[in-house]
């Protein structure tokens, strides 16, 4: 059987429908694979895919079919609804790439203050209602789009911020992910936002927030056009908000799940939304109605990051959590997913992350420095932290330390910028520790022996190291090394390669390359070189002809366009706003060229 195209899909894309049509290799032979590319043709068009190569479409159409065979073998296993969403085009292997396992340690001391929050939880007796959706009480901002970027905590911390500040100045604000990208002194990249406990180290320490209108997410960091707390200042309540820095509380347990009903209380405690974890094989393929089966194996590893905003009945008496994505509006049931609560299912029972709404709190912007909360005549109220109050004014606190009574003695050490507390002082760490004291958290190449120690790694060139049965394994290399199927870090050797990866053929791919060199779209696509950027661009999507915006982006402009732009709206696209003056004329020529072959085509196919 011969190929069926379906004309009104490639309205404006001729080039493609020519790379159909003239192809003698994309012949479908068996009615089973014309159906499949007729659904091929539905979902591109919904999803607004446009594949750049004939090669790139028959991989793509490939990966499909795969998901749809997926379909088919499990659609009568599960309760829910599993069919095509935005995400059926791509392989298991590059899902993995793009959402590696979450590295949840270090969450000790968030643990610690979880217990005590929880303890004085259990004292009370209040009345939980029997569902609840803080959606319909307005603390839920519009879903979110992380893209093929591992940026899941970034998304989950701030929807639970959001809630928080409806909940103390009765407004809804959307705010920026973008900021963490560009401003946390950690080397930032897709990949490396796996280490959860570097994200809430920021958080820990913040002081402002940019609404999202102001610091647009773009996908990668920016480390140059990072918004200071100066320029947060200077801008006022219009763009930025001012807080007294964030404090998470945690409840975690590796072995067995937060029971269901502490988990509901705790949702209605807070009154806004929780972190929590999931392993992702839970949602795949999902398109909708509540998910019962379990898909995961027993103790499945945790690679991305989503909030319970609310939880609901059944009308078989179950309770369900109802969590919001980061996918995007067009992927499950509007950007959000309902699974059955109380069964662990996926380890999403295992992690509760959320602030501490005893100490969070939003404040008008201060003139003084320190100050989070001034009166009318100028003078200060209430100070931030690092500073106390004296004779209305903010002075600060000795060096490192974040409460304190007077600049003699401290009562609350920075401990997640590496100092610990000793005799009312703050005292640096070792330089291998992270944290120090009560918990520990390791630096880069070193990891947590059985004496809260940090012991240098034996694997060499290696950043993040776990021990398994009293085995080191890597779990993320160095820039410019990649992990090779012994678990080692190899050297990349494809120039100007920041991350790269080795098959089981020992075959090598550039996953990312240096700042200044062409970046693979979509983001961690295999790449075998990495081409520089024009000068003075650093980022672009190729070599020669990238294109420098206002902000320093550098990407490609289609031929015969003077002037283009790239925008992320679930992929990357690249529109022309301007064209060369000289190709004016040509532009009419050319498309009547098209139209003509077109009609061409047709009446051979008539």
């Amino acid at each position: 059987m011969g190929l069926k195209v379906n004309f009104a899909f490639f309205r404006g894309n001729s080039i493609l429908l020519l790379f159909l049509l003239l192809s003698t290799d994309f012949a479908l032979d068996n009615e089973k694979d014309s159906l499949y590319f007729e659904e091929f043709q539905k979902f591109m068009i919904k999803y607004n895919k446009n594949y750049q190569s004939e090669e790139e479409l028959k991989k793509r159409f490939g990966y499909f079919k795969e998901s749809l065979n997926f379909i088919e073998e499990n659609k009568d296993k599960v309760k829910h609804k599993i069919g095509i969403n935005k995400y059926s085009d791509i392989s298991q292997e590059e899902w993995n790439r793009m959402f590696p396992p979450l590295d949840l340690s270090g969450l000790e001391p968030l643990n610690e203050k979880g217990k005590l929050f929880l303890s004085k939880l259990e004292q009370k007796t209040i009345s939980i209602p029997e569902t609840l959706d803080f959606r319909e009480q307005g603390k839920v901002t519009h879903v979110k789009n992380q893209g093929p970027c591992n940026s899941c905590p970034l998304f989950a911390i701030i929807a639970t911020i959001e809630a928080q500040y409806k909940n103390k100045k009765g407004v809804l604000e959307s705010f920026s992910e973008q900021q963490l990208y560009d401003c946390m002194d950690y080397h930032t990249k897709c990949e490396n936002l796996i280490v959860v406990t570097r994200v809430f180290q920021y958080y820990g320490n913040l002081k402002y927030l940019y609404k999202e209108d102001f610091y647009k997410y773009k996908l990668r960091d920016d480390k140059k056009n990072c918004k200071s707390f100066e320029q947060a200042k200077a801008s006022g309540k219009n763009e930025a908000i001012r807080l007294n820095s964030v404090d998470f509380l945690g409840l975690s347990n590796e072995d067995n799940s937060i029971p269901i009903d502490m988990m509901k209380q705790l949702l209605y405690e807070i009154n806004g939304p929780i972190f929590v974890t999931i392993d992702s094989q839970l949602i795949k393929g999902y398109v909708g109605d509540i998910i019962k089966t379990n898909p995961c194996s027993k103790g499945s590893i945790p690679d991305h990051a989503v909030v319970i905003v609310g939880y609901g009945v059944d009308k078989d008496g179950s309770t369900y959590w109802i969590v919001k994505n980061s996918y995007g509006k067009d992927w499950g049931e509007s950007g959000y997913f309902r699974v059955l609560a109380g069964e662990n299912i996926c380890s999403i029972e295992n992690v509760a992350l959320f602030p501490d709404v005893r100490t969070l709190d939003f404040y008008d912007w201060c003139p003084m420095e320190g100050c989070i909360e001034c009166s009318s005549s100028g003078g200060c109220t209430k100070c931030g932290k690092g500073y106390y109050l004296e004779d209305n004014t903010c002075k600060k606190c000795i060096d490192n330390c974040l409460d304190c009574e007077n600049n003699k003695d401290c009562k609350k050490c920075d401990i997640w910028g590496g100092y610990d507390m000793a005799e009312n002082l703050c005292h640096k760490c070792q330089s291998e520790f992270e944290i120090c004291g009560e918990v520990v958290l390791c630096k880069d190449n070193y990891y947590v022996d059985q004496n809260k120690k940090c012991v240098k790694s034996s694997i060499k060139n290696c950043q993040f190291v776990e021990m398994n049965n009293n085995i080191e394994v890597c779990q993320m290399c160095d820039d410019g090394y990649g992990l090779n199927q012994k678990k080692e870090c190899q050297k990349c050797s494809i120039s100007n390669c920041r991350t790269c990866e080795f098959n089981d053929d020992e075959e090598e791919n550039c996953l990312k390359c240096e700042y200044g060199y062409s970046e693979p779209i979509p983001s961690n696509t295999p790449t075998n070189s990495c081409l520089k950027c024009k000068d003075g661009c650093n980022y672009c999507l190729s070599s020669e002809s990238s294109y420098r915006d206002e902000n320093g982006n550098c990407f490609d402009c289609p031929q015969k366009c003077e002037k283009c732009e790239l925008i992320f709206n679930n992929k990357f696209d690249i529109i022309c706003v301007e064209r060369s003056p000289s190709d004016d004329n040509k532009a009419g020529s050319l498309e009547v060229f098209k139209t003509s072959i077109l009609f061409i085509l047709l009446s051979l196919l008539i």
